[in-house]
């Protein structure tokens, strides 16, 4: 990147060379990394997480995939990386239905559902930006959230009144073939609108980004700046701090990985499975929660039962993806939570069976469970065919053991990436024994008209959870039934047909 040139502002923005293509720079460069480039040998192979907080704005998703989504797709199969990308941002006017004068005498809830149909009004405009489509990239989205204080701007407006909702220059978008992207939201920064000075008397308010030195973000590192002393912080927002944010934690679970490979079992993590792992560890604590009835609210529109449902459900997998990231809850374990992580690689035509051990604590109380499974796994690609990605895999949920239902995304959307995550509550009585497992088959097949030649590492996160603690503690219950099945030489998957 390189400063642009000056605007009407004397602003400069950062610019790609113009004499260099992006998709070739990003070539070379992780060539380099992973495989060496003519005569240099490779510079880091061991490095299995790439940052890319870049999109291009002139080429928005639109139903093709571009070439440098098709780039980094072949990248990350061919040398098991995982890209974190930026959806990308956009500063589009914000025009909702109140004269301007009113905007201020608005509820918190009115105001965050204008914004939101003001948003859902400009999908065309807010799509993904190249390369964000990439089907096996992670692809992130930004949350209007920080961490860092900021003090109350001047003629500026927090639009969606310091709700944890997508950032107002976030995307709203699906993937290719309407899969789910991006499919986590992460802290990006506060933005605030400045009304535009310019609107006739009784028209619809409309604002603008600003650009103010008071604008509210996250504090980053800076070149200089105009104090004296140079403060080198300054304030910026957007999903580029989300990927920045996201490719920090994976860093952390990375290592963490590491550590795990001396225990017990730890050899099937093996450092080609990394950026597998890191997807699904990424991923597994993300979910819509109480903002699907937000959205129920500001959607409102004829109750054509089951179809509202569906229409409601698009609405939020447009705008949530999965939903915002829980990276503690995802990956971290207590009394009342257990995650447990299998790793493994299946050929086409093949099915893991993992017999998940239940905690009997459960057995016979009415108590609210939640139940998450996440499948991530790398595809190879056929670009010369409508299907593209031709590794499908997937699992179908067990509902009747613990006696739970489907959340948050559809069922069908889910399926349309190189991430299944599924999130299942219920509160029912249910009998469970001292040895009773529940089984969770992983399977693998060719996309249809295309051919599977290879195996397909992938990654499977399950974790259960209670609303409230329990007198026993269910981690120690199931640990004690895993210790069991180890013990008996039964922890690598049973082998079983597709479906079967």
């Amino acid at each position: 990147m390189q400063p642009g040139a000056p605007g009407i502002d004397d602003r400069r923005e950062e610019r790609l060379p113009p004499d260099e293509l992006a998709i070739d720079v990003i070539h070379r460069a992780v060539r380099r990394l992973a495989e060496g480039d003519g005569d240099l040998p490779a510079q880091a192979p061991t490095v299995r997480v790439v940052n890319l907080s870049l999109g291009d704005s002139s080429q928005p998703f639109d139903r093709q995939l571009s070439p440098w989504a098709r780039l980094l797709d072949w990248l990350a199969w061919k040398h098991g990386l995982l890209f974190i990308v930026s959806a990308g941002n956009h500063d589009d006017n914000l025009t909702i239905p109140v004269p301007p004068g009113a905007v201020a005498d608005l509820s918190d809830e009115d105001l965050r559902n204008h914004v939101l149909r003001a948003m859902a009004h400009q999908r065309v405009q807010r799509r993904l930006l190249s390369p964000a489509e990439s089907v096996n990239a992670l692809t992130v989205g930004c949350l209007h959230a920080q961490v860092a204080p900021t003090a109350p701007p001047v003629r500026l407006i927090d639009p969606l009144r310091g709700a944890a909702l997508p950032s107002p220059v976030s995307a709203v978008a699906s993937g290719f073939r309407r899969a789910i992207k991006p499919e986590i939201l992460v802290p990006g920064g506060l933005r605030h609108y400045a009304p535009r000075i310019t609107q006739p008397s009784g028209a619809a308010a409309e604002f603008e980004i600003s650009n103010a030195a008071n604008q509210p973000g996250q504090l980053v590192a800076t070149a200089g700046g105009t104090a004296i002393p140079p403060a080198h912080a300054g304030r910026v927002s957007g999903t580029s701090n989300a990927a920045a944010l996201t490719t920090r934690r994976a860093v952390q679970f990375a290592e963490r990985i590491e550590q795990m490979r001396s225990e017990p079992d730890g050899t099937v993590l093996d450092e080609t499975r990394m950026a597998v792992i890191l997807k699904a560890m990424l991923v597994h604590g993300a979910s819509w929660g109480e903002w699907q009835t937000v959205f129920d609210q500001a959607f409102d529109g004829p109750d054509g039962g089951g179809e509202r449902r569906r229409r409601i459900k698009r609405a939020c997998a447009q705008f949530l993806g999965y939903g915002p990231a829980d990276f503690e809850r995802g990956t971290v374990c207590s009394d009342q939570r257990v995650v447990l992580l299998g790793v493994d690689e299946l050929r086409v035509d093949e099915g893991h069976v993992y017999d998940v051990p239940l905690p009997p604590a459960l057995h016979a109380i009415k108590e609210k469970r939640r139940l998450t499974i996440t499948l991530a796994w790398l595809s190879p690609i056929n670009p010369l065919h409508r299907s593209y990605r031709v590794a499908d895999l997937w699992f179908d949920p067990p509902q009747d053991a613990l006696r739970v239902k489907r959340t948050d995304a559809d069922h069908h959307a889910v399926r349309r990436g190189t991430v299944q995550h599924e999130v299942l509550e219920g509160d029912a009585a249910v009998p469970i024994g001292d040895d009773d497992t529940m089984p969770i088959q992983v399977n693998c097949k060719a996309s249809l008209g295309t051919k599977l030649t290879v195996a397909v590492p992938y990654a499977l996160m399950v974790s259960l959870e209670t609303a409230r603690p329990l007198a026993v503690s269910i981690y120690d219950q199931v640990k004690v039934a895993f210790d069991r099945i180890r013990a008996a030489a039964r922890v690598r998957p049973t082998i079983r047909p597709p479906g079967s």
